[in-house]
């Protein structure tokens, strides 16, 4: 079965594109859980770390377009609530 979580910008404490070692970090590509937080990554080495409020874990989403993805977190920071 397939489920997803909808979240909402009010819930993220912060979020950033980052560098990651897929391997090391996670055990590799894939769906992964480690103990500081879950990947989602298919391939690369680059990646949106999202830091959930009231959570010690973050979310990892790789990305092929670190640069477009930086840019549209810059445009949205605004959405970000303390």
């Amino acid at each position: 079965m397939i489920t997803y979580r909808q979240m909402h910008w009010d819930e993220i404490e912060s979020m950033g594109v980052r560098k990651y070692a897929p391997l090391s970090e996670f055990g590799g590509w894939g769906i992964r859980w480690s103990l500081q937080g879950t990947a989602h990554t298919v391939s690369g080495y680059d990646g949106l770390e999202i830091w959930v409020k009231n959570k010690k874990r973050f979310i990892l989403l790789g990305t092929q377009h670190p640069e477009e993805l930086t840019e549209l977190i810059k445009v949205n920071q605004s959405k970000i609530t303390a």
